[in-house]
């Protein structure tokens, strides 16, 4: 990685070094290198690694062969430990991995978005970044996505939850609250601290809506425990079926 720079000890004349933006659009703040977020050892970035676009690039190529790290390091880091989002998507070893064989990681620091997503098989990635921490680019990775993988990936060998079965009560005591998922006409909603957020099916048993307050698309996914009792797991907190 050439352009890959360790280290967050930086004094604002690194060349090509992007300035991040965050806030509102409309009135951005400029993120420099030296702020005192970015130069943070321990937070952001991790580990203190800036890196580039295509510096993520070789990092995607070096995912879909040899070269750098045995096939068997690769399949365990892509061996899913547990469930993540759902029964679509689980976590390896610092990779999330969808059930058709896609492993992909995101971050965000202030000022910035970004994700990769790398199918082995099908020697295919997309890595998108943003200079912009107020909307994550997603219509861009999945029309990358669509256009190098017409075919896309295979069905889901696991269905998930039906959604006869998710519908009904939740009860989070630590923060959600209650909640409840109806549907009708073939479409879930989630009634939530007074509100009703309709449900974006993008995967099997996993669902997004729009938050006001976070200003962004929230994960919401419907997951069995070890005792068979199904949750409703999102990142405003994980809510047990009561009903």
């Amino acid at each position: 990685m050439s352009d890959a720079v360790m280290g967050a000890t930086l004094d604002g004349t690194e060349p090509a070094m992007a300035r991040g933006h965050s806030g509102d659009a409309a009135r951005p703040q400029v993120i420099e290198p030296t702020d005192l977020y970015l130069a943070s050892t321990y937070y952001g970035p991790m580990g203190g690694a800036f890196a580039s676009a295509a510096d993520l690039a070789r990092l995607m190529h070096a995912f879909m062969g040899e070269q750098v790290v045995s096939r068997s390091s690769l399949d365990d880091m892509a061996t899913p430990r547990g469930p993540a989002w759902g029964a679509a998507i689980g976590y390896g070893q610092g990779l999330f991995t969808i059930y058709e064989g896609t492993v992909f990681h995101g971050g965000s620091v202030a000022g910035f978005l970004c994700e990769m997503d790398v199918h082995r098989e099908a020697r295919v990635g997309v890595a998108v970044l943003s200079a912009a921490d107020w909307a994550f680019p997603s219509e861009t990775l999945n029309a990358a996505l669509a256009e190098l993988w017409p075919a896309g990936p295979p069905p889901p060998d696991d269905e998930g939850p039906s959604d006869a079965e998710v519908v009904g009560s939740y009860r989070d005591d630590v923060v959600l609250g209650d909640a409840t998922v109806s549907g009708s006409g073939g479409a879930l909603t989630l009634a939530l601290q007074g509100e009703s957020y309709p449900l974006t099916r993008w995967a099997p048993g996993s669902f997004s809506f729009y938050y006001p307050p976070w200003q962004m698309d929230v994960e919401a996914s419907f997951q069995r425990g070890p005792s068979g009792a199904l949750y409703l797991v999102t990142l405003l907190g994980v809510a047990r079926r009561t009903g």
